[in-house]
């Protein structure tokens, strides 16, 4: 929905009118229901039995008994009640003698409207003193003989706001002014997805120097599911860590080389390269590893060939129950 094309309805509500005030007199004495006058005269229900109730007045009849009925005049009568008393009303009548007393100040002795409303409330001369702000609202609103360019410093004083700037968050160095070496990719963290857990161990640069943490932490990283490890030539040739991803319950350790597996890997592979790991065999992780995936690559092909052997034994017995069903017939 756009704002020229809008479809939405807006509320226009009418207050009644001396006419359909006395539509409704001349319908409660026919003994029609609220309802049904609300339908008839285009109002809602509750419209007819507020004003009902507005203009019920009790009488009493020959008998001396009291009834109630609906008079439009008593009705138009509380409505312009409740009208006089539906807004605010001005002060400016009960502070008249205040006004003079202040325009006098401004415009003769140059007093500016706070110390006229303080010295007023201290002197107590005046029956009604109004505040400081509404004594400004009514010179704004040209109610007083007096105008703004009369008092001393509101034209020199500054409208603009100020706001508080927010703290810039500082977010550290940006990864376009890191140092060239990072891209080599040679030492352990230089890496744009090393895991905040081991960033204090950037002095780790190969697999011996990391084997000790590893074995510190085996305990913690078991609290979690996942346990991916990205690994790199270092300096001295030997396989560096170079990231880590931690979530979880179960501990599963995945080498770089083999991501090409994490779909395949068991409960008890699982648990064997965890205990691999551990013991810092990583040739032998890396030969299992070839191992499984030679394993699982066969028992792949082998379930794609039970697979077609299936559907063709089905396609079989559907050959024969059709074969049976027009012998039988």
């Amino acid at each position: 929905m756009t704002q020229p094309y809008s479809n939405t309805e807006e509320r226009t509500f009418t207050h009644l009118t001396e006419m359909e005030r006395g539509q409704i007199a001349a319908y409660l004495d026919e003994g029609v229901s609220l309802r049904e006058i609300g339908r008839r005269m285009g109002r809602d229900a509750s419209t007819i039995s507020r004003e009902k109730n507005r203009g019920s007045v009790q009488q009493i009849d020959t008998n001396c008994k009291t009834y109630t009925t609906y008079y439009p005049d008593a009705g138009v009568r509380v409505y312009e009640e409740n009208r006089e008393n539906c807004c605010g009303h001005s002060t400016m009548a009960a502070a008249r003698d205040f006004i003079e007393f202040a325009e006098e100040k401004i415009l003769g002795d140059e007093w500016s409207p706070d110390v006229i409303v303080g010295y007023a409330n201290r002197q107590k001369q005046f029956d009604y003193v109004p505040s400081t702000k509404t004594l400004y609202n009514w010179i704004d609103e040209g109610k007083l003989s007096v105008i703004n360019m009369d008092l001393e410093l509101k034209l020199r004083r500054s409208t603009k706001k100020t706001k508080p700037r927010k703290n810039k968050k500082l977010l550290g160095t940006s990864i376009e002014e890191r140092p060239e070496s990072i891209d080599n990719r040679e030492e352990f963290t230089h890496h744009p997805t090393t895991n905040y857990r081991f960033d204090n161990l950037g002095k780790m640069e190969n697999f011996d120097k990391f084997k000790t943490f590893v074995i510190d932490l085996h305990k913690d990283i078991l609290h979690h599911d996942f346990v991916s490890w990205d690994i790199a030539v270092g300096i001295d040739g030997q396989p560096i860590f170079i990231e880590a991803n931690f979530a979880g319950a179960t501990c599963l350790y995945q080498l770089a080389a083999q991501r090409p597996l994490f779909g395949d890997l068991t409960e008890e592979i699982i648990q064997y390269v965890a205990n691999e790991i551990k013991k810092n065999e990583y040739r032998d992780v890396h030969s299992k590893y070839a191992q499984i995936k030679d394993k699982n690559k066969l028992l792949r092909e082998r379930n794609k060939r039970l697979i077609r052997n299936n559907k063709n034994l089905k396609a079989k017995n559907t050959e024969l129950e059709a074969n049976l069903t027009n012998q039988k017939k």
